[in-house]
């Protein structure tokens, strides 16, 4: 009787779970708030990874996400992390960057996903470089872009960027990979620290081209008035994982209850 009870509940939850009640994984989660006054960002673990990863790239930030090297426009470098893309999941990725520009100049600081390990900004187009794929940027405390990329290929937003001004030079900036929907899309959104509901930037639809040509997710900047106080990356699986994995141990009880 206990055996049938719990493969009811197993079957139930199945149900619950396969119309959405899915639950988000953490893969990265950094609040740059470990390490040594001047460390850099690069070889320093984030606070929750899934195995023994580690910041690579360049000393682009400091371990407390603080801009580290000056550099111009031209000369952008970035951090990131291994990650490969997977089959149906929705891949949410979540910052709270700083720009202390107060006007429209061109530095910048980024959150997306690339193609290679390298030094480079997001933006750079060289074969070699990082590549940005699926990545915004938050220009002179004002301007947002979002880009398809590689690198500043094929704009996400139309070709033009919009007014997105920071509450102390702050802004939370968030893209959603989301593999599930009729039509695959990658959505980039903002919102002020103080606020709770995010403003949809704008959207494209996804490539599987370039969703398998990603291998990093990270963090890019031009300039050390730039900086970054939370990184975070979520995964959520298909509702019908969640529905197989419960449908099967409600089988299995129900199996062992007839022995």
């Amino acid at each position: 009787m206990k055996l049938a009870r719990l493969a009811v509940v197993a079957i139930a939850a199945a149900v619950m779970l396969s119309a959405g009640m899915t639950h988000a994984e953490i893969i990265y989660l950094d609040n740059f708030d470990s390490g040594s006054s001047g460390d850099q960002l690069l070889g320093n673990a984030p606070d929750v990874r899934p195995g023994a990863e580690t910041w690579s790239g360049t000393g682009v930030f400091k371990y407390d996400g603080a801009g580290a090297v000056y550099f111009d426009h031209n000369d952008a470098r970035s951090n990131h992390l291994p990650l490969t893309i997977e089959d149906d999941l929705i891949y949410t990725l979540t910052a709270r960057v700083r720009n202390a520009r107060p006007d429209t100049s061109s530095d910048w600081i980024a959150i997306g996903w690339a193609e290679n390990d390298h030094y480079a900004g997001f933006n750079s187009s060289s074969s070699s470089a990082s590549r940005g794929h699926y990545w915004m940027i938050w220009r002179g405390s004002t301007e947002l872009r979002a880009f398809v990329g590689p690198a500043t290929a094929s704009s996400a937003d139309g070709g033009s960027g919009t007014n997105a001004p920071g509450e102390g030079d702050e802004l939370d900036l968030r893209i959603v990979l989301d593999q599930l929907a009729a039509t695959p899309t990658a959505y980039f959104q903002y919102k002020n620290p103080s606020e709770s509901q995010w403003t949809e930037y704008a959207s494209v639809a996804l490539n599987d081209t370039l969703l398998n040509n990603i291998s990093r997710v990270g963090i890019s900047a031009s300039s050390t008035l730039t900086g970054v106080s939370s990184f975070e990356l979520t995964a959520v699986p298909e509702p019908g994982t969640w529905l197989l994995l419960l449908s099967a141990l409600a089988c299995g009880l129900l199996v062992r209850r007839r022995r």
